[in-house]
C-alpha cells in the first residue's frame, strides 16, 4: 500500500490532565508549564491506495485478469463466500442494511458511504485530463440524527480493515513501505 500523508509530533498531555490545587485556591498545571514536555512522532495519512492485486490494488486495473487469475489470488474461503454473494439478487440492500446495523433508519447516507469504502473508478477526460475515483460525502443534519455514529463506525470499520491487513502482511513477510509524499 502507498500512504500519503506527512509526519506529525503529537505532545503528551496526559500527565497534565490533573491541575494541582495552590494554597490560595487558584488551580495551576505544573505539567503543562514545565519545559520537558514529551513528543511522540507519528504519520497523519490522508489517502491509502493498495498497490497488491491481492488487496484490490492499482495492478488489477491495469491488467486485464481472468477468472482463474482473480481466483487464484484468493484463498477457497473467500472465494466461495464471493461466489455466494454473487448470487444473492438483494446482494446491495443486503450490504447496505449490514453497514451500520445500530443506526435505524438514514439508508441514504448508508448507501452512500457504502459506495465510499468501495471506491470510484479513475477517468480520464477528452482534454487528457485524469479525475480520481474517489467518493467523497458531506453529511448536513439536525442534532441527533446520527452524523456523529457514521463518522465513528466508520472508523472503527477501517482500523478494523488495517488490523486484517496487517496480519496478511505479516503472515506472508512482506514488508510494508510507506513512502512520505
Amino acid at each position: 500500500c502507498d500512504f500519503v500523508g506527512t509526519p506529525i509530533s503529537i505532545p503528551d498531555i496526559s500527565k497534565g490532565t490533573l491541575p494541582t490545587v495552590r494554597s490560595d485556591g487558584s488551580q495551576f498545571d505544573s505539567e503543562l508549564n514545565s519545559k520537558d514536555l514529551n513528543y511522540q512522532l507519528a504519520f497523519f495519512a490522508c489517502s491509502v491506495s493498495s498497490t497488491s492485486p491481492k488487496f484490490g490494488g492499482k495492478d488489477c486495473f491495469h491488467h486485464n485478469l481472468s477468472v482463474e487469475e482473480i481466483k487464484n489470488l484468493m484463498s477457497d474461503q473467500e472465494w466461495k463466500k464471493i461466489y455466494e454473494m454473487s448470487q444473492d439478487r438483494n446482494l446491495y440492500n443486503n450490504l447496505v442494511s449490514s453497514l451500520f446495523p445500530t443506526i435505524y433508519g438514514s439508508e441514504e447516507v448508508k448507501r452512500g458511504i457504502l459506495l465510499m469504502l468501495f471506491g470510484g473508478v479513475p477517468k480520464s477526460t477528452i482534454e487528457g485530463t485524469k479525475l480520481r475515483g474517489d467518493i467523497n460525502i458531506c453529511i448536513v443534519g439536525d442534532p441527533s440524527t446520527a452524523k456523529s455514529q457514521f463518522l465513528k463506525l466508520q472508523i472503527l470499520l477501517i482500523l478494523d480493515k488495517l488490523r486484517n491487513f496487517r496480519q496478511e502482511l505479516s503472515i506472508h513477510q512482506e514488508r510494508l513501505v510507506v513512502p512520505l509524499v
